[in-house]
């Protein structure tokens, strides 16, 4: 079995966001203790737009997320030539055209959240 990959292109215009897990200790005079928490204290996310011209193709990526998304599949972001591991919880779809020949057309947005852990199956 191979692990599944998102192989569509994000349009242009992506973004990324990283959070980092930090520990805080505040004391009485005022001084505050910071550190990172855990293995990987960074967790990007990236908000991107997936272009669709077809039924098809949306109801392609639909399958693809409703199978992956919450025990997680690679994605090479749009900012980095090496692929990560990521979920995603949460996806929308906007139709911006109905035509004949293919049906719609549109783009399906998503954020991709950096994960360390496989989940199984």
């Amino acid at each position: 079995m191979t692990d599944p990959f998102w192989s569509w292109c994000p349009a242009p215009g992506a973004s990324r966001q990283t959070q980092l897990t930090v520990d805080t200790n505040a004391y009485g005079d005022g001084y505050v203790q910071r550190a990172t928490r855990g293995l990987n204290p960074a967790k990007p996310t990236w908000d991107l737009v997936f272009p669709f011209a077809s039924f098809d193709h949306l109801e392609e990526m639909d399958a693809f997320l409703l199978t992956n998304a919450v025990q997680g599949f690679y994605f090479t972001p749009p900012d980095a030539s090496a692929e990560v591991f990521v979920y995603c919880d949460a996806w929308a779809a906007s139709i911006a055209d109905k035509n004949g020949a293919s049906g719609i057309v549109g783009q399906l947005q998503a954020t991709f959240v950096r994960c360390f852990n496989p989940q199984p199956l």
